[in-house]
């Protein structure tokens, strides 16, 4: 039995759309394409991906893109009636990657009382929300994860009403301070996160 194995060649066509970060244009454009094109690349924004990854799995037509942070995203794409099953990301994280990685360091320091302060739009050039959407996922992955205490607090900082002193002094106050110095996370977009275990932790 020999197998045999032909490298067809082919000549893409490529065309261009602009999504606009847009709910409305993107998925606006991909209905101008979708009888024309056999793949489509992007959109990269997660408002226009969702709504065009959404029709794409009507049309089986497979979406790569390199955003998609969202954890809808991430949801398993075997079952038949899943939103986005047609759909493949290819970046290098997502907002569940680090919701998971948050929620493992919780759970190795046993940290119980949490206070998530965080800006809606924080780092617009990225996306619309970006800080919310990741804040987003860190619940629906708590929620998931029967090691967690839950609720978690929330407190919402406007840079133009609030300051980090005034949100330490109202929000974490005595609420969240400990006997021992607190564990303060602040990563990059703008969204804080103060976990203090009330049993104290020596350093």
């Amino acid at each position: 039995l020999v197998t045999l194995y032909i490298l067809v060649i082919i000549s893409p066509v490529y065309s261009y759309a602009d999504s606009k970060c847009s709910s409305t244009y993107g998925p606006i454009e991909a209905f101008r394409y979708s009888k024309l094109v056999q793949v489509f690349f992007g959109p990269v924004c997660d408002y226009s991906l969702a709504a065009v990854a959404r029709y794409s799995a009507v049309w089986k037509i497979p979406v790569v893109s390199a955003g998609g942070l969202s954890h809808d995203f991430g949801m398993d794409k075997r079952d038949p009636q899943a939103e986005y099953r047609t759909l493949t990301r290819v970046g290098l994280t997502s907002f569940t990657s680090m919701a998971q990685v948050t929620t493992t360091i919780l759970k190795v320091h046993k940290w119980e009382k949490v206070l998530i302060v965080y800006e809606v739009s924080g780092f617009p050039q990225i996306q619309d929300k970006f800080c919310y959407l990741a804040v987003s996922a860190l619940v629906y992955v708590s929620k998931e994860d029967k090691g967690i205490k839950r609720p978690f607090e929330f407190a919402m900082f406007e840079p133009h009403r609030h300051n980090l002193a005034s949100i330490l002094v109202e929000k974490v106050g005595l609420n969240y301070g400990g006997k021992y110095r607190p564990f303060w996370l602040r990563s990059k977009c703008k969204t804080w996160i103060w976990t203090c275990n009330i049993l104290g932790i020596k350093w």
